[in-house]
């Protein structure tokens, strides 16, 4: 079996060695290539219910798959990666499947079509990444919506884009990780570790941030208000033009941090670490004052 330069999702491979069960015609060596798909956890298809994908060791019923340049037409969809695996929705359980060149019918820019594809193994993406196999991963525009994400170790991955609403990233290790944009709404980010992380432009409205460490963190444009950063390390870190309107600060450590054109109206700033903070043009909460806050 080879591994193309477009296999989506990598980190999964690491396992697929883990359990795979091969279909025939594999298990003798014939060349195919390796994709992923996302299904419901009985195997459905997400697009059409009706459609059951088999089992590890078995390949599907061949199908007439559309040759046609359309990127969502009949036929059996493989993810060429996390953007695509996430069409239909959140990502929970993976199936890892082999193909054939020859029954290739189109590959567009997110999916490909087959006509038949062997399933190899199915996986869960969030034990998955609990069990740190996602370390340095590409999860570029995945849907972790909801997702239990609960002490993962995400170290140096890319969630560029990645949509975690309302995931729980309770204890997670996110050190060094990308996420530009993600959308962490109303996340649970309680004691995470987010040391070095960048979270530009990121929205983390609602988010729970109690106890985490944002030292060093890039929170440049980030989307802050009524979050609950209580306690929160953020020395060291960028808040530059971020949204704090009602977020809770108290006690949160600010040493050095750049809050510089920062919205904190609203924001509760009792018994926070103001100094050495770069406080120029921060628009403070009703009746406090930059001298009064450092006080």
């Amino acid at each position: 079996m080879t591994m193309p330069a477009y296999l989506a999702c990598q980190q999964i491979a690491r396992t697929l060695l883990d359990g795979a069960i091969l279909p025939p015609g594999i298990a003798d060596g014939e060349h195919v290539e390796l994709g992923v798909r996302s299904v419901r956890p009985d195997g459905r298809s997400f697009h059409d219910p009706s459609f059951r994908w088999p089992w590890p060791g078995n390949w599907t019923e061949r199908v007439e798959a559309d040759q046609s340049p359309r990127e969502c037409s009949f036929g059996l969809h493989v993810a060429r990666g996390w953007r695509g695996l996430s069409a239909l929705g959140s990502v929970h359980v993976v199936q890892v499947v082999a193909f054939r060149d020859e029954d290739v019918a189109f590959i567009g820019s997110e999916k490909m079509r087959v006509s038949q594809a062997g399933v190899l193994n199915i996986m869960d993406v969030w034990q998955l990444a609990r069990d740190g196999f996602l370390r340095d991963a590409n999860l570029r525009g995945a849907d972790l919506t909801r997702a239990d994400l609960t002490r993962a170790d995400l170290t140096d991955a890319s969630l560029y884009d990645a949509n975690l609403r309302g995931a729980n990233l309770f204890g997670a290790n996110l050190r060094g990780a990308n996420l530009t944009g993600a959308n962490l709404y109303d996340a649970n980010l309680r004691g995470a570790n987010l040391t070095g992380a960048d979270l530009t432009d990121a929205n983390l409205r609602g988010a729970n941030l109690t106890g985490a460490d944002l030292t060093d963190a890039n929170l440049r444009g980030a989307s802050l208000s009524g979050a609950n950063l209580y306690d929160a390390n953020l020395r060291g870190a960028s808040l530059s033009g971020a949204n704090l309107y009602d977020a809770n600060l108290r006690g949160a450590n600010l040493t050095g941090a750049s809050l510089y054109d920062a919205n904190l109206y609203g924001a509760n700033l009792s018994g926070a670490n103001l100094s050495g903070a770069n406080l120029r043009g921060a628009r403070w909460p009703e009746g406090l004052t930059p001298p009064e806050a450092q006080s």
